[in-house]
């Protein structure tokens, strides 16, 4: 799997079953975790240059012990600037790689889990028919403070102009960093034609409530969102899916559009099933440029969200670090 100077990697894409569709990741495989420092694995990432990088080992003595039909991996997500607690799509693209490797797990394996040393496990599934399945913890959501409203609310006229119209704003609640997103509901039958300005999300300009030039005390306030990731959606005008969305992320001067986003559809779903009384699975898609569909579950009865979804392999190779 790998020699003292060199490390394999893969290249899939999330999601999809298009080479130049879905959520992009690079999986590295090192023989342990700690066989690189921290700043080669950022490094490496750097190289990339991919949404994410997963790298992952196999687990010698996993804890606790596995069932048969599960093999166990450890693993840690980095970004082109720092490592993350999670990524869902890195981890689909992983399963993807291993579960086509047959020098890496035996056909009876049917399912993966991956430890991280940030604490999160992730178990990926194969399912009936061909996509690979995650499960996450479903979040919850209440209204936006209206304070916060205003401020998202302008965020959104400088990103998609003042056209936009607004249905729905719900802070995420219930899982750990969800209070860093927000759902915004539009009325838009084309959801993937918006074109962000990606600069009004980070503007930092500030606007004086008086609104005169006369005022002895200008009263000001920034007018850049409160949130980091902003997942915006409206209903599918396809019968095949229950809706469509797209997900920004903010990051300091740094945004980013996640071409698809596992943990924004624990948000998502929730929230249209609620609102539309949807059955326990349905099918939902994301509209960025590079797009992607998921099959998702809402299992109550656990606090799941289950996702699941192709995988494209599209290349692979070792690197030297």
């Amino acid at each position: 799997m790998h020699t003292s100077t060199s490390a394999p990697f893969i290249l899939g894409n999330a999601f999809t079953t298009d080479f130049g569709g879905g959520g992009p990741a690079a999986v590295v495989y090192v023989p342990t975790l700690a066989t690189y420092s921290d700043a080669t694995l950022l490094d490496i990432a750097k190289n990339f240059n991919q949404p994410m990088t997963a790298f992952v080992a196999k687990a010698p003595t996993p804890t606790p012990a596995p069932e048969a039909d599960t093999a166990v991996f450890n693993i840690r997500w980095f970004t082109s600037e720092r490592e993350v607690p999670l990524c869902g799509h890195a981890t689909l693209v992983t399963s993807g790689a291993i579960f086509a490797d047959p020098a890496l797990v035996a056909p009876s394996v049917t399912a993966l889990r991956f430890d991280a040393p940030s604490g999160s496990t992730l178990v990926a599934r194969k399912t009936e028919d061909g996509r690979i399945e995650i499960s996450l913890a479903a979040a919850s959501f209440t209204d936006v403070r209206e304070e916060d409203a205003v401020r998202l609310r302008a965020t959104l006229a400088r990103v998609f102009g003042e056209g936009l119209k607004v249905t729905a704003m719900k802070w995420g609640q219930g899982t750990e960093g969800m209070k860093h997103y927000v759902l915004v509901e539009v009325d838009t039958p084309d959801l993937g034609a918006l074109k962000p300005v990606m600069s009004g999300f980070v503007s930092a300009r500030e606007t004086c409530l008086s609104r005169t030039y006369t005022c002895s005390m200008v009263q000001c306030v920034q007018v850049g969102s409160p949130f980091v990731v902003h997942v915006i959606t409206s209903p599918s005008p396809s019968a095949d899916f229950a809706f469509q969305s797209r997900m920004f992320a903010v990051f300091g001067d740094w945004v980013l559009e996640d071409p698809v986003c596992g943990s924004a559809h624990t948000l998502l779903a929730p929230y249209w099933k609620q609102k539309n009384s949807l059955p326990e699975t349905f099918k939902a898609k994301q509209v960025s440029p590079r797009g992607g569909d998921l099959k998702v579950t809402v299992d109550e009865a656990s606090g799941q969200i289950r996702l699941a979804g192709h995988v494209k392999l599209i290349g692979k190779g070792e690197i030297f670090p």
